[in-house]
């Protein structure tokens, strides 16, 4: 049985920052135009995503894709039946906490300034934050 699922992203609408945020959590994502998500049967493989986690990179018995909607905004794919312990939900939540930081950096490097120290992760009335500190280059 299988249920595939998709999920849309609140923050993630850089293909160059997700890439790299991928990567920062020891992924290999593969880019392209309208690869196919392969879930548990034939049946559930769905097509049209530009980032992919592949089943051999993720160690799960399915793959991971993204795909960019109309509105800029990625949505995530996958088949939870066949990726247990991974859902949709807590995978995308661990992603969008790192893809904030790396398009936070990104924004910084472009206006001439260097993350300084850890960033800090604190919660407001049940939302995540997170708090990064910046210097000016050559400062």
């Amino acid at each position: 049985m299988s249920s595939f699922r998709q999920l849309k992203a609140k923050s993630m609408n850089h293909e160059k920052c997700l890439v790299d945020t991928l990567k920062h959590m020891g992924y290999s994502p593969v880019v392209g135009q309208d690869q196919t998500v392969r879930g548990d049967t034939r049946a559930d493989n769905r097509k049209g995503y530009q980032i992919l986690l592949r089943k051999e990179d993720t160690g799960s018995r399915g793959d991971i894709g993204f795909k960019k909607e109309a509105d800029g905004f990625y949505t995530i794919g996958m088949d939870p039946y066949i990726m247990s312990p991974i859902t949709p939900e807590n995978f995308m939540d661990k992603v969008e906490g790192q893809y904030i930081v790396t398009k936070a950096k990104a924004t910084a490097a472009k206006l001439g300034l260097r993350v300084v120290g850890a960033p800090q992760k604190y919660e407001v009335n049940g939302k995540q934050h997170v708090r990064l500190q910046y210097e000016k280059v050559g400062a």
